[in-house]
């Protein structure tokens, strides 16, 4: 099959890239190639593409959460005549769009949804949306990536990462992170583009330099991005057996069923942060009580087989 994704974020079309690729896929998609973040997958996702060609040729869309996503959601199902076009929902959203994407899915025979969350699982269901056109399958992450060699914690910090963090204001909690950069003595180590102007910022890191802070800092620290119940860095952290805290940002975290610390307030993030690092057998326990649970929600292998499975829906 052929698969065209139109992308908005470096990592998930890289994730979305190496998975198709894995399943015998032929991938084509107008790639987010601005940004450094992530890999670029070799004569995949490296490639400049003529987008209109491209889709024209597409056996499926993989349409990511961009701006006015129900509107263009729409026009690719319309312009895709029989094939189907599948909108990742990763979180983002107001009511009305999700209003009319449940609608487009009921109306649409073309359209589908993959929800990364049981919070927008449980919301279709509850819009009244068709159940055979939507399913809730994680992002999927090869393990070996993050496994290899894996956490140690050697770092007594609290590691956090996060673009643009004071710009993007409360909806990335930036209220929070000021108060915790605040805290005196407090071991906070953050990284992610305009961080390197605040104290322990240290600017932007490439994919090595990430991966290397997820094994080597005691914890993850993690603030949420509203509306969504998690991102991708969590996953990423979980995934290399990084114990992860979280501040519940009321969007949701707590009903994922996912192996995190969540903390209710600022204070409470505080102190699992300093008993991590001032307790490597606590923060080790922690790492190896999430490490299974966490394979079985986002590893690649089980990632690949929901999708196809979900595929064999689509092209019936």
């Amino acid at each position: 099959m052929k698969i065209f994704i139109q992308s908005c974020h470096a990592s998930l079309e890289y994730d979305q890239a190496v998975m198709f690729v894995s399943m015998g896929h032929q991938v084509a998609g107008n790639f987010d190639t601005g940004s450094k973040q992530r890999p670029k997958l070799e004569g995949v996702t490296d490639v400049s593409y003529d987008v209109r060609e491209a889709m024209s040729h597409a056996d499926m869309i993989v349409l990511h959460q961009c701006d006015n996503y129900s509107m263009v959601f729409k026009q690719y199902c319309d312009g895709m005549g029989k094939k189907p076009v599948v909108l990742n929902y990763f979180g983002q959203g107001c009511d009305e769009q999700h209003h009319h994407v449940a609608a487009i899915l009921g109306n649409t025979p073309n359209a589908y949804v993959v929800c990364y969350s049981r919070k927008e699982e449980h919301m279709f269901k509850k819009l009244g949306a068709p159940e055979e056109k939507y399913r809730m399958i994680r992002f999927g992450k090869v393990l070996e990536e993050f496994r290899e060699p894996g956490w140690n914690g050697r770092l007594p910090i609290g590691y956090m990462s996060c673009n643009s963090i004071e710009r993007r204001g409360e909806g990335c909690g930036w209220p929070a992170a000021k108060r915790l950069i605040d805290s005196v003595g407090f071991p906070l180590l953050l990284s992610g583009r305009e961080t390197e102007s605040l104290p322990n910022g240290i600017g932007e890191l490439d994919y090595e330099g990430i991966k290397s802070m997820y094994r080597n800092a005691r914890c993850f620290v993690s603030l949420g991005t509203k509306p969504a119940p998690l991102v991708l860095t969590q996953i990423e952290a979980m995934m290399t057996g990084c114990p992860v805290i979280v501040l519940d940002n009321g969007c949701g975290i707590l009903q994922e069923g996912l192996p995190l610390f969540v903390a209710k307030s600022v204070e409470d993030v505080e102190f699992l942060v300093r008993r991590m690092c001032e307790d490597i057998r606590y923060a080790t326990e922690a790492s190896q009580a999430a490490r299974q649970r966490v394979e079985d929600e986002f590893s690649m292998a089980k990632i690949m087989d929901r999708w196809k499975v979900f595929m064999e829906v689509m092209v019936k």
